[in-house]
């Protein structure tokens, strides 16, 4: 294979990699979602509105620097994606490992009402889903 052919062919597989995956190569930070804290836990993660709900979590210290705080929110998904949505609590230390909070009087879960236990790090403006559990609210 002549060189303009090699170089071709390099150019075009880069062409299509940009294609298939634009942004990929752009992207700032990897997702820190199940990196940051690790093995979450709820209980009972069937709960009635004014329920105590216990959340626990492992916190990999290597984040210290950077994770200094966490929020806790309610994630909500009409089975088409999801998002923070409801908002419970700020500067949560990552490093506790755990927490206690109310369950919120929201709309029981059912297909197409689902709820998650959201703990996210705000980074700056925008908030970074460290860990999310389902919850099933009756």
């Amino acid at each position: 294979m002549t060189r303009v052919r090699k170089a071709f062919a390099v150019l075009c597989a880069v062409t299509l990699l940009g294609f298939i995956a634009p942004g990929r190569a752009l992207a700032a930070t990897p997702p820190l979602q199940d990196i940051v804290l690790t093995h979450t836990q709820i209980s009972p993660s069937v709960v009635r509105p004014g329920d105590t709900v216990h959340v626990s979590w492992c916190f990999d210290t290597a984040y210290a620097d950077q994770v200094r705080s966490i929020e806790l929110w309610m994630g909500h998904s009409t089975g088409m994606g999801h998002a923070p949505s409801l908002y419970l609590q700020a500067s949560i230390d990552p490093k506790a490992g755990r927490l206690d909070f109310i369950a919120p009087a929201v709309t029981p879960s059912q297909p197409g009402n689902i709820w998650f236990v959201d703990l996210v790090w705000r980074d700056g403006a925008n908030l970074d889903e460290l860990a999310l559990v389902p919850i099933t609210i009756q």
